[in-house]
């Protein structure tokens, strides 16, 4: 894909350079078939993380796009990037004045973030409490069976 010539670009010392090469990014990650995680590794990732820190917002704006795309594309992705850092760049972005549109992409970033760990800790509470919960209802007497039983009233009462 055209991901590694523009992350050489993203060593460039020349905000129009960084500029251009972050939008092509941008462009890319809006490819709806385009599977990010493939194509983005650490050293990306990272040199992003730095873009999204510059103080310039030609710069710093795109950055956080893609880096919010990447938030938004598989919850392994969403790790690696704040694995790597992002929350903390979000933080101290947040201490300065910035503009709405800024602001917003801050906003979708953090929410994509924090839907990745909610499905996270909600799997990892499925897989601890699921075989507490299923002896609980095996049990003679239990939930199920009063269920089931109800159910069964529930039936007789609408024939």
């Amino acid at each position: 894909m055209f991901f590694a010539p523009l992350e050489a670009l993203l060593d460039s010392k020349d905000e129009e350079v960084l500029n251009e090469a972050l939008w092509g990014l941008v462009s890319l990650t809006e490819i709806k078939e385009a599977e990010l995680g493939s194509f983005m590794g650490r050293p990306l990732v990272t040199k992003l993380l730095h873009c999204a820190s510059c103080e310039k917002t030609a710069v710093r704006y795109p950055a956080l796009r893609v880096l919010g795309a990447l938030c938004a594309d598989t919850d392994v992705v969403t790790i690696l990037v704040v694995e790597l850092g992002i929350l903390d760049v979000l933080a101290k972005i947040l201490k300065g004045p910035l503009p709405t549109d800024t602001v917003e992409e801050i906003c979708m970033t953090i929410f994509n973030v924090s839907a990745t760990y909610q499905r996270k800790i909600i799997g990892q509470m499925v897989a601890s409490l699921g075989p507490f919960i299923c002896g609980v209802l095996a049990k003679p007497g239990s939930v199920s069976e009063r269920v089931s039983t109800l159910s069964e009233v529930n039936r007789q009462r609408n024939t």
